[in-house]
C-alpha cells in the first residue's frame, strides 16, 4: 500500500454497475461480493467480476445484506418487512422471516439476530429499535428513544451485546447529538457519547470492539474516533473541508486503517493511530454510498450512487 501521499490517485482494478448501490458485502472468504440494486441482489466472482448468480425475491428496496458465516447463504432484508435467505450459488431463496415491525436497520455479525428501527412519525410518538432473534423470528428487546429525540442509525457491537444508536434532537437543526452504548440483554443505557453537530450519519466500531468512528454528515465534515470504554473522544479527523462529507465509514480488519466515503465520490484511507491520511481513491462521480473491506485485507469495495461498485487494490 502507498503511503505518506495524501494526493494520490488511484485506479480501481475492477469497475461494476448499473444502479445506485445501496449495500454491498465481501463473503467470508473473500471470493464474492453481494452488490444492492434496488429490489436485486447481485452475486460477484470478486477476482473476475463474473456474475454467479441473481436474487430478485424482494417486492420492495433492499436495506442491507449479511453472508452467513459459511458464505453458502446470504440474508437480504427489504423495507416491506421481509427478510429472505438464499443461496448464494443459485440465487434461490430458502427461507424468509416475514411481518417484523420497522425499518431494517443492522444484522448482528454473527447473523443470529437483527435490529430495526420504527419512525415515531407522529409527535406523540417515539423512535424505537426493535431487536429480532432470527432463528425463532422472535422479539429479544426494545429501545425506545425519549420524547425530545429521534434514531439516525444502529449498529452492534463485535460481540453482538451492546448497540450503539446515533441519535438527534426532534426540531433542533444543529443541536447536541449523541450516540448511545445499549446493552441489549437488558434494555438500559451504558454510555452516552456527546456529539456536537448535525448528528453522526454513520457509525462503526473497530473489529475489537474498544473503538467507535463516527461522521458528522452534512452539518460538520470532521469524522471522530471515540474510546468505547471511557466514553471519551480519542481524535478527529479533519474537517475535511476540501472534500464533501462522509456518508459511510468501515474499518479493516486489522483495526488500523478507516476508510470514509464521501458526497463528492471520493475515497479517503485514514490511519486510526495517527490520523495520517494514507490515501485518497478517485473513480466515482457521485456520492459513495457503500463501502467494505474484504475479510482477507487485500481489497477494498466501495458502492456508489452513481451506479458503479470498485474494487480497489490496497495492499500493492
Amino acid at each position: 500500500m502507498k503511503k505518506n501521499n495524501s494526493d494520490l490517485t488511484e485506479y480501481p482494478r475492477m469497475c461494476l454497475g448499473q444502479y445506485p448501490i445501496r449495500d454491498l458485502q465481501f463473503s467470508p472468504a473473500s471470493d464474492q461480493i453481494a452488490v444492492v440494486r434496488r429490489n436485486s441482489v447481485l452475486i460477484y466472482d470478486a477476482e473476475t467480476g463474473a456474475e454467479i448468480s441473481l436474487i430478485t425475491r424482494h417486492t420492495a428496496s433492499i436495506t442491507a445484506i449479511f453472508f452467513n458465516p459459511d458464505g453458502k447463504t446470504l440474508m437480504s432484508a427489504c423495507e416491506k418487512g421481509t427478510i429472505c435467505i438464499s443461496e448464494t450459488s443459485t440465487g434461490k431463496c430458502t427461507g424468509t422471516i416475514h411481518d417484523y415491525e420497522g425499518e431494517f436497520v443492522a444484522f448482528s455479525p454473527d447473523g443470529n439476530s437483527f435490529a430495526a428501527k420504527s419512525w415515531g412519525l407522529a409527535d406523540w410518538e417515539v423512535d424505537k429499535i426493535h431487536v429480532f432473534d432470527i432463528a425463532t423470528s422472535t422479539l429479544v428487546q426494545t429501545i425506545r428513544a425519549d420524547g425530545r429525540s429521534g434514531f439516525l442509525g444502529v449498529v452492534f457491537s463485535p460481540d453482538g451485546k451492546t448497540l450503539a444508536i446515533s441519535e438527534y434532537e426532534r426540531n433542533i437543526l444543529d443541536g447536541p447529538c449523541p450516540i448511545s452504548i445499549w446493552d441489549i440483554s437488558t434494555g438500559t443505557r451504558l454510555k452516552t457519547l456527546t456529539v456536537v453537530g448535525g448528528g453522526a450519519y454513520s457509525i462503526v466500531f473497530s473489529p475489537d470492539g474498544r473503538k467507535l468512528a463516527d461522521s458528522g454528515g452534512l452539518w460538520d465534515h470532521r469524522i471522530a474516533l471515540w474510546d468505547v470504554g471511557t466514553g471519551t473522544q480519542c481524535c478527529v479527523f479533519g474537517p475535511q473541508n476540501n472534500v464533501g462529507y462522509a456518508d459511510v465509514l468501515a474499518f479493516s480488519l486489522d483495526g488500523s486503517m478507516l476508510v470514509s466515503g464521501h458526497s463528492d465520490g471520493r475515497v479517503l484511507l485514514l490511519n486510526v493511530n495517527t490520523g495520517e491520511q494514507l490515501n485518497t481513491f478517485i473513480g466515482h462521480t457521485a456520492k459513495v454510498s457503500s463501502l467494505c473491506f474484504s475479510p482477507d485485507g487485500s481489497s477494498l469495495a466501495t458502492g456508489c450512487e452513481d451506479g458503479t461498485v470498485m474494487l480497489w487494490d490496497i495492499l500493492n
